[in-house]
């Protein structure tokens, strides 16, 4: 049974995590609006169609570390911005130690 699209599996959090992004544009240490467990979304002016497959490498500031990942397109948002919301499909077990990390650690520093 598949997630429905208002209806998160892992809530996104707000960070301080930039990524490089290879897909149509290629962007460098690009803010990323969101992130979560599973995806993320990325503010762009070029967005790549529904099912697309890019590719991400996602730097944490704070760790000194990155991953990297394959994201699928999961739906274009309009609005209060033009984005992507992007769904990890390649991770691996290292890469989702480093995110996991990271996530906790981000939302510790939230709840104060």
């Amino acid at each position: 049974m598949s997630t429905p699209p208002h209806q998160r599996r892992h809530p996104r959090l707000e960070t301080d995590a930039t990524l490089d992004y290879l897909g149509s544009d290629f962007l460098l240490d690009h803010k990323i609006d969101d992130l979560s467990a599973s995806g993320l979304s990325l503010v762009c002016t070029t967005r790549e169609p529904v099912g697309a497959i890019v590719q991400l490498t996602i730097n944490f500031p704070d760790f000194q570390d990155s991953v990297t990942v394959s994201a699928r397109v999961a739906r274009h948002i309009e609005t209060p911005k033009k984005a992507m919301g992007l769904e990890f499909v390649d991770l691996s077990s290292e890469d989702r130690l480093v995110l996991d990390r990271y996530l906790a650690e981000r939302n510790a520093r939230m709840a104060k």
